[in-house]
């Protein structure tokens, strides 16, 4: 499926980028709630899927997840989190990216 760079998603992108040198869980995981919650009403902004699946596997929700996982010390997958850090990375300079679901 193709992510779109909105403006909307751009905004997300600013603050996950910030939520990589927080210190504060609590922040982080709100962070998380607000990207889960555009998700769930991204065919409003244009995006091609929304829901669930999506929101819990979209590059953003995967970079802020490996910031919990870092903060509570546990291990991540490093070929995943890499592949969602170079998705922000193109969204963040206004490319869409073809992204898959991940199971």
């Amino acid at each position: 499926m193709l992510i779109k760079s909105t403006p909307k998603l751009l905004a997300l992108l600013k603050n996950a980028d910030l939520v990589q040198n927080a210190s504060n869980p609590l922040a982080v995981t709100n962070f998380l709630a607000d990207v889960m919650r555009y998700w769930h009403k991204s065919f409003e902004d244009g995006q091609e899927a929304q829901g669930s699946d999506i929101a819990a596997n979209n590059p953003i929700s995967i970079t802020v997840i490996s910031k919990l996982q870092d903060m509570a010390g546990l291990p991540w997958h490093d070929d995943e989190v890499a592949e969602a850090f170079d998705a922000c990375e193109m969204l963040g300079i206004g490319q869409d990216v073809e992204w898959s679901l991940k199971k």
